[in-house]
């Protein structure tokens, strides 16, 4: 077959493969509407390789729900060894590590990833693992998908996104040229008519021509359905009922398939591959394009459709096939029966292999015709769509799924999944904002379990309701439900509630029993990362260091917390724990800002701002660290930040959000004399530090209302530095921020001071920070001081780029300054349009502007993107 206009997308593919030969692996992604030729290029190139390059092939298949690994069984079924296994043991972090392992081999090798539009979640954590590990790999990773229709939120596009830019390769393709039309069509045809029916698409163009259709006079068909009719109507009636039944296979059809379904079918095969709509490989035949797939299907009649998916699924079912490829055949037969059945086999396979989402897909599907499950296995079926909804992020079906559970667990009189069901609801509950709820569900679950007697149940009840209480910091009921949990479990040989209960114990321990707290949370820590249960405990390893870090850094203890922060980030790292490892990362982030340390803390959440994978409740503290470097710099975005932080952290209830994002919003109306905005900034978190928070929650706020006049005693509890501010001991209140290790603090401190030579120290602290709002309140109080010559601030520094952007930051600029929109660069950039807005939002803060237009003219006058090209 002709390749026209390809020679720059095959040079791209080439070159890759000459960088990976010497070591320098590559991700190149090849993207294009259906028909563009993406399957017709990777194959000419791969055709095209030396004889000791390995080619590895998997394709996605566009089934109802996709079938979980499905590409990577394939190659696992090409290189034999250890990949098969790991493949069919449905772990995709195994399938990833063993994946990477086999390419790492010496042998330069083109692993390619066909249609991953279709792919599913565990497929697409398999690619993004292997693809941010290829440096020092002979390897081509080559992905190619659909770029049309791809939603905004597909998975695919993060996984893109998050790619080292260095080592990705874009190869859009676009359609032909009208020139490049009339070079196939040949000089006889009607070439205007035919580039207009068909846009340039390389397989609408070849379909008309092979259906005769591209040279004649007379309307031209408008859509490949009439092209690929009228090639079929050519053939034969044999031929033509292997169109059909190939047509409703969306993978590829065996041939025994293909026999059950219409006896001996050697003759129509050969037609059907003369023809060009087929294509045989091996034992099994396929659509050369599956456009060409669709147009037939969708051409059948209903009721012959209906038929041949009945008896595709009868044939499937007899030989076990795999149950998402039933589920499918059962959907489309309208066989609500079996639908159920195989949806629930198939969702159970999904959640196993983390492949999520898919898993919702099916869960859902069983519960189209609730009647066709029984009462037991819909609750189930309920229970089963929850728990997954929720690790797919999606709060309300969570929800509405665990609520209807609950309710048929209540009519079945299954006392103890009621229970269970409502530990479940109470999680949800505090996860969507309704702590009250929680803990009032929580007490039902521990009520209902406690009267049933000793059970692996009640344990998880009891251990929910401590992590509840921890999270609020009453610590002393957190304590003691813990160990109840903890005391239960051991007697029941539960080893992950006793670690789940032992984490929440040692961190409720932590606020007023550091060491002894650490230590607890330390070894629960280490034992479940040697345990080695069929019950996923990398959570509970995760979250325990990550609180050991983070109570140690709430508490002001910087110098302990920084190596603690670091293994709770290679732990979460090393576990593949994503959601552990971003709040580790903003963790770090905010140790920075504390530490003086603000531009890194600034990178770190501006990249994690940028991945569309951060989790929602990370958004808030991540905000403020950005919050609270835009405010002490003077930014214009400063009040914007703060407010998001603050609407984000509100809901919750809980001083761990709340009280940071009040003592911000304090701060900022201090730095305009803003009293009353002191006031109302702290008004409702302050009492609630009072009540239930530890020293350091109630000192944040107090020295803020402190410094706008509304206090003028440290109250009980008080961290120290705070307490000796407020009482005047501006001295001793500096000395300990300074043995803390916390800059911005002392600097405060020394300004609180009547001494001006302490109050030009902090000055001077300020002006190394940038800290340019707080300085200038001080200038000023120098000045009313009687302080002559007070120093001037220092100018900018320069940085490396002169906007002090990103890589990616540029990149959007540049599409920016192109008059590009959200969306528009989120399809160009393999990013989605939420990623785009804070790349946005970080463009406008360094520019100091207020508009995307203010942004691209501020650009263009100082050199960082080209001029508008002149018009006429």
């Amino acid at each position: 077959m002709r390749l026209l206009e390809r020679d720059d997308a095959l040079g791209r593919l080439r070159e890759a493969t000459e960088q990976a030969a010497g070591g320098t692996g590559r991700v190149v992604v090849v993207g294009g509407e259906a028909g563009v030729g993406k399957t017709t290029l990777v194959r000419r190139f791969a055709s095209e390789l030396d004889d000791g390059v390995r080619v590895l092939w998997g394709a996605c298949d566009d089934l109802t729900v996709p079938q979980p690994l499905g590409p990577l069984l394939e190659i696992a079924e090409q290189t034999g060894g250890l990949l098969l296994p790991a493949v069919q043991g449905g772990d995709p972090r195994e399938v990833g590590r063993t994946l990477r392992a086999v390419l790492a081999e010496d042998v330069p090798r083109v692993c390619v990833l066909e249609d991953c539009h279709w792919a599913d979640e565990a497929t697409l954590d398999v690619l993004a693992h292997v693809a941010r590990r290829l440096r020092g790999l002979h390897t081509v990773l080559l992905v190619t998908f659909r770029d049309e229709g791809l939603g905004a939120d597909h998975r695919l596009r993060a996984v893109i996104g998050s790619i080292p830019p260095d080592d990705l390769v874009r190869v859009p393709l676009r359609p032909l040229s009208r020139a490049a039309v009339g070079e196939l069509a040949g000089a006889d045809a009607d070439v205007d008519a035919l580039y207009a029916a068909t846009g340039g698409n390389p397989f609408l163009v070849t379909e008309m021509l092979a259906a005769g259709t591209g040279g004649e006079a007379g309307p031209v068909p408008p859509t490949v359905r009439d092209a690929v009719l009228a090639r079929a109507a050519r053939l034969g009636p044999a031929a033509r009922a292997l169109l059909e039944a190939v047509s409703v296979i969306p993978a590829r059809a065996e041939l025994w398939l293909v026999e059950e379904l219409l006896g001996p079918v050697a003759e129509a095969v050969e037609e059907c591959e003369r023809s060009g709509l087929l294509v045989v490989e091996g034992q099994t035949l396929h659509y050369r394009h599956e456009l060409a797939r669709l147009a037939y299907a969708r051409s059948l009649p209903s009721l012959r459709s209906v038929e041949l998916n009945r008896a595709i699924l009868r044939a499937l079912e007899e030989r076990r096939q795999d149950p998402a490829r039933l589920v499918h055949h059962a959907e489309q037969a309208h066989d609500h029966r079996a639908l159920a059945r195989h949806a629930m086999t198939a969702g159970r396979r999904a959640a196993r292999s983390r492949s999520h989402r898919e898993a919702v897909a099916l869960f859902e599907r069983a519960l189209r015709h609730p009647q066709a499950l029984e009462p037991a296995e819909r609750a189930a079926a309920y229970e089963a769509l929850s728990e997954e909804a929720y690790i797919d992020g999606r709060s309300d079906l969570a929800l509405s799924a665990r609520q209807s559970a609950l309710a048929l667990r209540r009519e079945q009189g299954d006392l103890r999944a009621v229970g269970v069901n409502l530990c479940r609801l109470s999680r949800l509950q505090w996860w969507t904002g309704r702590r009250r709820e929680a803990e009032e569900t929580a007490e039902q679950a521990v009520e209902l379990l406690r009267r049933l007697g000793p059970s692996r149940e009640l344990a998880l009840a009891y251990s929910h309701q401590s992590n509840l209480l921890m999270l609020v910091q009453r610590t002393g009921e957190a304590i003691t439900v813990g160990e109840k949990a903890m005391e239960l479990a051991r007697v029941l040989g539960d080893t992950a509630t006793l670690l789940d209960a032992q984490t929440n114990v040692g961190s409720a321990r932590m606020f007023h029993d550091p060491d002894g707290g650490r230590e607890l949370l330390r070894r629960a820590g280490e034992t479940a990362l040697a345990c080695d249960l069929e019950e996923d405990v990398d959570h509970i390893a995760c979250r325990a260091f990550h609180n050991i870090a983070s109570i140690d850094f709430d508490h002001f203890r910087l110098r302990e917390a920084r190596p603690r922060i670091e293994h709770a980030l290679s732990v979460a790292r090393k576990l593949e724990q994503w959601w552990f490892e971003a709040d580790t990362l903003i963790l770090r982030a905010i140790h920075d800002l504390a530490c003086g340390r603000w531009q890194a803390a600034v990178t770190t959440v501006e990249e994690l701002l940028g991945s569309a994978e951060l989790p929602s409740v990370s958004e808030a503290p991540a905000l403020r660290v950005l919050a609270a470097v835009e405010l002490r710099r003077g930014g214009r975005q400063a009040h914007s930040l703060i407010e998001q932080a603050w609407r984000l952290a509100r809901p919750t209830e809980e001083l761990q959000w709340m009280r940071p994002a009040a003592a911000l919003r304090a701060e900022a109306a201090w730095l305009v004399g803003d009293v009353r905005g002191v006031r109302e900034a702290t008004d409702a978190v302050y009492p609630v530090a009072l009540e239930h928070g530890h020293a350091w929650d109630i000192g944040e706020l107090a020295v803020w209302r402190w410094r706008a006049g509304l206090l003028q005693a440290a109250p009980p509890r008080c961290a120290e530095p705070h307490a000796l501010s407020i009482a005047g001991d501006w001295e001793g209140a500096a000395a300990a921020w300074e043995r803390i290790g916390a800059p911005y603090e002392r600097a405060l401190a020394l300004c609180d001071a009547p001494d001006p030579q302490a109050v030009l120290t902090g000055l001077g602290i300020l002006d190394e920070l940038g800290a340019s709002a707080p300085a200038r309140l001080v200038r000023r109080r120098l000045q009313r001081l009687g302080v002559r010559n007070v120093p001037r601030g220092p100018r900018p520094a320069t940085r490396a780029h002169p906007a002090g952007l990103s890589r990616r930051q540029a990149e959007v600029l540049e599409l920016v300054a192109a008059g590009m929109s959200n969306a528009e660069i989120a399809k160009t950039l393999f990013l989605t349009p939420k990623t785009v807005e804070h790349h946005v939002s970080a463009i406008l803060r360094k520019l100091r502007v207020d508009s995307r237009a203010a942004a691209a003219e501020a650009a263009r006058s100082l050199g960082l993107v080209r001029p508008p090209a002149a018009s006429g």
